[in-house]
């Protein structure tokens, strides 16, 4: 496999306190590759999981997408998220995505 040569999405976990802390960094770009969060996961299943972003250094949609599918992973998993050391503009824009996710969605 060949490194990436553009701008590079990045995401780290580590446990801390039976806490399953994301780091986000880097440039993330719809355009790019980004991570995948079931590769983050492992199979693991955290009970508590904290968002953060202080080292993204640019984004576009593609960072609210991807917060988007772990709140999503942490609804229908029961685990909670953390999200309050995002910036007000990324839980304003995740708020939106939650509001349209729930009228489009089809329910049993």
């Amino acid at each position: 496999m060949t490194a990436p040569t553009g701008p590079v999405a990045l995401a780290s976990v580590e446990e801390r306190e039976g806490v399953f802390c994301v780091d986000l960094a880097g440039v993330w770009q719809i355009t790019e590759r980004r991570p995948v969060w079931q590769d983050l996961l492992g199979g693991r299943s955290p009970q508590v999981v904290r968002l953060g972003t202080d080292r993204v250094e640019k984004w576009d949609s593609s960072l609210p997408l991807f917060l988007f599918e772990i709140r999503q992973w942490c609804r229908l998993a029961g685990a909670a998220c953390d999200d309050d050391a995002l910036p007000e503009r990324m839980r304003a824009l995740l708020a939106q995505l939650d509001v349209s996710h729930e009228t489009s969605v089809p329910f049993d």
